[in-house]
């Protein structure tokens, strides 16, 4: 074991070195020799991987903290930047792993219980969530220090995600009174999600004034609450991005800003859901019906434009924790299947013409594996379509492919791939026009795959072929659609960006962040160009989902970015982007409404009242009431 400190090091070796002479002098001299080497190397590993790291190289970092840790079990900024690294390639459990073991080394590291407490109770893409022992951790947080705010505002934090908001309030209100900035923004958003807009405007003016008196002091003119915004490419204090929720939400509540048409308006439908959906004619009688993921699966027929809950009436068990819904025609009888994937393992039904069976054992999917998002496509060219779907294994995720012949699926002999980080969203198109799909896996901060079958069944990688290996880390969906018309598929990333780069790009159009905005790729004879800036897409969202639909009739796919989170700490509008002529998708509205953020996770498009114009299913995040904002069926309210 080494010492912690460079100087240390040195006292430690000198000591080493004059005991030694005692008894040996030239073993001594060896062993000191041999001491200081392991310290040269030591802090030469220590320095790159900190530069690595500083420069975004995390997997770079990654080995060389581990060298360091080989040499020193102990050193606390190495396992703390161990855990920090593997956060942001989202490779969680191994995260916690690091900062457990910095606990053990130094019960009172306060960075590691705030990391701990952050990691078991935000609900990221395969996230270790445990509400109860991050409780634990927060509470030996508060032990160890007692006198600032961060432990109180972690225990907030942690409530908002249990939809406990007044115990959130409590927590905030400690640090309000210990005047932190963060304490009034927090308390302030609590206020708004519990109807309290009063207070919350009372707690939402604490941070500006901060800001304003801050920049006075620092001589800048301050002539109204904008002037407070920081400058579009400046790094954001503590103090910045609690000004800058706290005077969104005051622009929320007073009202104002730009108006935009409204293309959507909620539908009283009969339908009660906070899943994600997915629209399929089932009974043959021309209505889009709805099957709803979530804490268990429902299915809706569309009666005339109102929704009937016959989840039981079709014979459909109860399917808990259902993650993914798929609507297939796996039989080839031309009646829709019904797919739904969870934690559990997958399930199928087969339509029996208006009522279902089971039929997942007998399928060859009774042993399929947890399936957190699916994809139907027919991989191997033989006019069935074939199952990818992937879930956690051992170690990270893996996508699987099981072939259809005939109505049975094949158990694959191998995962297509294995990746380090949940995958996001599974997508199957052509992309180079060989006429057979290639296969898109976005990877929770890891970016994205593209992987083609041999015809002797093997993956091959083709992402760099494809020109999209350089591409944004933390993509929640690839969207395929035609954007310019000229035949080809083209590729929209998604990207969940931090809260408060959407909350500049909403107050700051200028605002411009090389990471954190969507990007779209036109789509060249399978070779991917980057024309984001060229038609406009710039602002930074916190995507979700992301669909395409010709909304308004005029033959070209608009974009609807689905904007919400993971857990219960932001909202914002969902973008309705217009596509102008395969030029520009340029900001043409936003749901529910320009001044009602909401917190979306999916949604999902078809023409259920059958007027000839697409409308909308938007699935509300489930930690969210149901009276804060609305959700459910959005009918198309455009002439």
């Amino acid at each position: 074991m080494l010492p912690r400190t460079l100087v240390g090091c040195l006292v430690w070796a000198g000591l080493v070195f004059t005991a030694a002479c005692s008894t040996a002098p030239e073993q001594a001299a060896h062993e000191a020799g041999g001491e200081k080497q392991k310290i040269r190397e030591f802090w030469g590993s220590y320095r790159q991987a900190t530069r690595l790291r500083l420069d975004g190289r995390y997997a770079e970092a990654i080995a060389l903290f581990r060298k360091c840790l080989q040499l020193d079990p102990e050193h606390e900024d190495s396992l703390y930047y161990l855990g920090a690294s593997l956060e942001h390639l989202g490779r969680y459990r191994e995260a916690l792993k690091a900062y457990q073991r910095l606990i053990g080394v130094n019960p009172q590291s306060g960075r590691a219980l705030a990391q701990l407490v952050e990691l078991l109770s935000t609900p990221l893409p395969g996230a270790p969530v445990d509400y109860e022992q991050a409780e634990k951790w927060a509470l030996q947080w508060v032990e160890v220090n007692r006198e600032q705010a961060g432990p109180f505002l972690q225990q907030g934090l942690l409530e908002l995600n249990r939809g406990r908001f007044a115990k959130a309030a409590e927590h905030f209100q400690v640090a309000v009174r210990s005047g932190s900035p963060e304490g009034f923004a927090w308390a302030g958003y609590t206020a708004w999600l519990r109807g309290l807009q009063g207070e919350a405007l009372k707690m939402f003016r604490g941070p500006i004034e901060i800001e304003k008196r801050e920049r006075r002091l620092a001589g800048a003119g301050i002539k109204a609450e904008g002037d407070i915004l920081p400058e579009p490419g400046k790094p954001l204090s503590a103090l910045d991005r609690a000004a800058l929720v706290s005077l969104f939400f005051s622009r929320v509540i007073q009202g104002g800003g730009k108006a935009f048409p409204a293309l959507f308006r909620p539908a009283n439908a009969g339908l009660a859901a906070a899943g994600r959906g997915a629209w399929g004619d089932y009974d043959g009688d021309g209505g889009a019906d709805l099957a709803v993921a979530g804490k268990a699966l429902t299915l809706y027929r569309n009666a005339g434009g109102r929704f009937l809950d016959v989840t039981a009436a079709t014979g459909l068990p109860e399917v808990k924790g259902v993650e993914c819904v798929l609507w297939a025609d796996y039989d080839g009888d031309g009646r829709l299947d019904l797919y739904a994937g969870g934690r559990s393992g997958a399930r199928l039904f087969r339509n029996l013409g208006g009522s279902f069976s089971e039929v997942t054992g007998n399928a060859g999917l009774g042993r399929s594996g947890p399936a957190d998002r699916a994809v139907f496509a027919d991989i191997d060219g033989d006019g069935d379509v074939d199952l990818l779907q992937s879930g956690p294994v051992e170690g990270g995720w893996a996508v699987q492919a099981f072939l259809n012949a005939g109505g049975a699926f094949s158990k694959p002999d191998r995962p297509v791939i294995e990746v380090p980080a949940a995958v996001t969203r599974l997508r199957a198109a052509d992309l180079d026009g060989d006429g057979h799909p290639e296969l898109i896996v976005a990877v929770w901060e890891n970016g994205i795959r593209v992987l083609a079958r041999k015809p002797d069944g093997r993956w091959t990688e083709k992402t760099a072929a494809a020109g999209l290996n350089q591409t944004p880390s933390a993509v929640t969906d690839a969207l395929l659609f035609d954007y310019d018309r000229d035949g080809d598929a083209d590729l929209l990333l998604a990207v969940h960006a931090p809260w408060e780069d959407a909350l500049r790009s909403l107050l700051q159009p200028e605002f411009r962040s090389a990471t954190s905005a969507s990007r779209l790729y036109r789509n060249d004879g399978g070779r991917f160009q980057d024309v984001s800036e060229a038609v406009g897409i710039t602002a930074s969202y916190g995507v979700m989902e992301a669909l395409a639909a010709d909304l308004d009739g005029d033959g070209w796919q608009d974009v609807i970015l689905v904007n919400g989170g993971y857990g219960a700490q932001r909202v914002e509008p969902t973008a309705v982007l217009r596509n102008e002529g395969g030029k520009r998708l340029r900001l043409w509205s936003r749901l529910p409404g320009a001044g009602n953020p909401g917190n979306y996770i999916a949604a999902s498009v078809a023409d259920y009242n059958g007027d000839g114009r697409p409308d909308l299913f938007l699935a509300r995040n489930p930690r969210f009431p149901a009276r804060l904002f609305p959700a459910g069926v959005f009918r198309n309210v455009l002439q």
